[in-house]
């Protein structure tokens, strides 16, 4: 596995972790913590020393795709749900609450992950309703050489782990997008670097950090409106102006006379400051002060 996309899942899975935190403390209105560990190739007697060979198995399909996000958790968490699930016909037992519990748990969280990935790789991805089934540990030649992501999960006084299985082409393509960008801000650097080579340098670009004492105006806008020439000179003392936001907007903020933040006025010892609440990209930035 490319370990650009290992860096790349380890950041969504750090963005995850924080939103699916949130989500299972306010389902169960208790703390929760759900802390990302390790990413690998999926090694299946890892996967069965940590939770056994019998799992509570969540597929959750990308629609439009043969792709299928798999989550394992140990059967023993929910022993009512796995007798359910090993029984069928007229002897199974009454649907347990734990079952819808776990549907709507998954699909809060596909919501995340759609909000998530659409942050990251500027797109979103349907996702099919989740089924749940029992594990038996077996090797599937779909995610045998997939991805492997262990969470540890604490919640109120249990602590177990949820291994998320990902088929090794859905990463590639989920991901790949995102090293694509990264390669484009390395190369706006470059570009940058090779504007400002000069003859004292004898031809040869200067790093970025030459530039970091370069000093830029930076420009807050509360709001702006156009006037016609009559109504300006009509302006006087106690004339009131009013601009094209309303109270609470956010301020924007300009370098070169491009946006690249938003954010909110505050005061810092009796001056005016803005507490940045949204920056742009850091390939747009880097266009900013170019």
């Amino acid at each position: 596995m490319n370990e650009n996309i290992l860096a790349n899942l380890k950041s969504f899975d750090e963005q995850l972790q924080e939103k699916t935190s949130e989500l299972l403390s306010r389902i169960f209105n208790a703390q929760a913590q759900v802390e990302a560990g390790e990413s690998a190739k999926v090694d299946f007697a890892k996967v069965q020393s940590e939770i056994g060979s019998s799992a509570i198995r969540v597929d959750i399909p990308i629609e439009e795709t043969s792709y299928v996000i798999t989550y394992l958790a140990s059967a023993d968490l929910l022993p009512e749900l796995k007798e359910y699930l090993e029984k069928s016909g007229e002897d199974a037992p009454s649907v347990p609450d734990s079952m819808q519990l776990i549907l709507d748990i998954a699909e809060q969280i596909t919501l995340v992950k759609n909000e998530i990935v659409k942050s990251l790789l500027e797109k979103e991805i349907s996702f099919g309703n989740p089924v749940i089934q029992l594990w038996n540990g077996e090797s599937e030649p779909g995610i045998e050489n997939g991805v492997a992501s262990y969470f540890r999960v604490a919640l109120n006084d249990k602590a177990f782990t949820v291994i998320r299985l990902l088929p090794e082409d859905m990463a590639n393509q989920l991901f790949k997008q995102v090293v694509r960008d990264e390669e484009k801000v390395v190369v706006q650097q470059k570009s940058m670097e090779e504007l400002y080579a000069d003859d004292d340098h004898n031809g040869k670009t200067l790093p970025l950090t030459e530039l970091y004492d370069l000093e830029l105006e930076v420009t807050a806008e509360l709001g702006s409106v156009n006037l016609t020439l009559k109504e300006i000179l009509e302006l006087g003392t106690g004339s009131i102006v009013e601009l094209g936001k309303y109270a609470g907007d956010p301020v924007d903020l300009y370098i070169n006379n491009k946006k690249f933040a938003e954010g909110e006025v505050v005061v810092v010892e009796q001056s005016y400051a803005v507490r940045i609440t949204h920056l742009i990209s850091a390939k747009e930035r880097m266009a900013s002060i170019a």
